[in-house]
């Protein structure tokens, strides 16, 4: 680590230790749904907190963790996550960092009796005010918010355990698509240092974690819902389990040949989720999600990935589908303007990703391997 750079990580370990209370427990807070960037980041603060500042904290999120990876990672960290509702204190409030996330956003449930004292966020800080009086380490440029938190455990000195360390590499390369996203100096920074330190075992334990069969019949339907046009491709799921299978299958969706955008909407409970992705150059998916939302509910993102969400509580089922159908003409307007001016419907010129079902193979002929 530059020494310049140690120098500007140990100042802002100084402002964090400054926002901490003199007494009583610290929320790490992260989005509701976290991924491995959320729960390495705030893993990581933990750590810091804990054997750097020797304070007592307690990591919490408002959502359910289900995507397999993600729950293999929560079984590798010591630390037990809580739901944030279970935490009210009978009276007052309860201070809180959040991490790779930030209040005001509509990933982030925020109950009342939460107090932000701290941000540590890689997302853009969009027109939202920031809380006042809150220690902000904000930065749009890099690639994984723990990243930034391993400049902090430079800072503090602090021995990095093995398991912290696979997290935060596994958080380093999901978060970066293996460096294929846009990523900053100290993105690869962080991962050359905690390669080294991490169990590859443990690494492979996560990316490899068992699936629910619930995943292969959500995967089988937003297959058969895919439709593609140009270099555009999205789909659907009518009734999601669990929400994170939405950004799956947009990860699986970009990866197609000649495909540089993709997005899944599904229904979840009385929500409207979606999750877009894109590998073109110089493009904004949160500012081009956020107005094709047009106020219809909250998005955000970085570059080349963004989510948002809409919710439904009491509409019809028809006035469901009004919403959900408008608001992919919107987004898929606003990508190609060639669907904008078309005169045909969307749904004539687009096509499906399998468009006829492929031949039963003789069993005689299959191969065994």
């Amino acid at each position: 680590m530059k020494e310049e750079n140690l120098t500007l990580a140990k100042e802002r370990l100084q402002s964090l230790g400054a926002a901490l209370p003199k007494r009583g427990h610290i929320l790490i807070l992260t989005h509701d749904y976290p991924d491995p960037d959320a729960m390495a980041s705030a893993a990581a603060l933990h750590l810091i907190l804990s054997r750097h500042f020797r304070r007592q904290c307690i990591l919490a999120h408002s959502g359910l963790v289900t995507r397999a990876e993600n729950r293999q990672m929560l079984r590798t960290i010591p630390y037990r996550f809580h739901l944030t509702a279970s935490l009210a204190p009978k009276r007052g409030s309860r201070p809180a960092i959040f991490v790779d996330s930030r209040p005001a956003v509509g990933n982030t449930t925020v109950p009342g009796f939460i107090r932000p004292i701290g941000i540590i966020d890689h997302h853009p800080a969009g027109h939202r005010p920031l809380p006042v009086d809150c220690f902000c380490d904000i930065r749009p440029d890099a690639g994984a918010c723990a990243s930034m938190l391993w400049e902090y455990l430079q800072a503090a000195e602090l021995q990095i355990p093995p398991w912290l360390a696979s997290c935060m590499v596994y958080a380093s390369i999901t978060e970066t698509m293996d460096f294929t996203r846009p990523f900053h100096p100290v993105d690869f920074d962080a991962y050359t240092d905690l390669l080294h330190r991490a169990s590859m075992r443990q690494v492979g334990l996560i990316r490899n974690a068992p699936i629910a069969p619930q995943f292969f019949a959500e995967f089988q339907e937003a297959i058969a819902n895919a439709r593609t046009y140009a270099n555009i491709a999205w789909s659907h799921l009518d009734q999601a389990a669990e929400p994170e299978i939405v950004a799956q299958f947009a990860d699986r969706l970009i990866l197609l040949e000649r495909v540089s955008w993709s997005f899944c909407t599904a229904f979840h409970h009385d929500s409207l989720i979606i999750s877009m992705r894109s590998d073109k150059r110089g493009v904004d998916c949160g500012t081009l999600l956020k107005r094709a939302f047009g106020g219809r509910g909250s998005a955000g993102g970085h570059e080349r990935m963004a989510a948002g969400m809409v919710h439904l509580a009491g509409v019809t089922p028809e006035e469901r589908m009004a919403t959900k159908d408008s608001l992919v003409r919107d987004l898929l307007n606003r990508i190609d303007a060639r669907l904008a001016a078309a005169a045909e419907p969307i749904e004539t010129l687009c096509r499906p990703l399998v468009e006829r079902e492929s031949p039963v193979p003789d069993p005689r002929q299959l191969t065994l391997i």
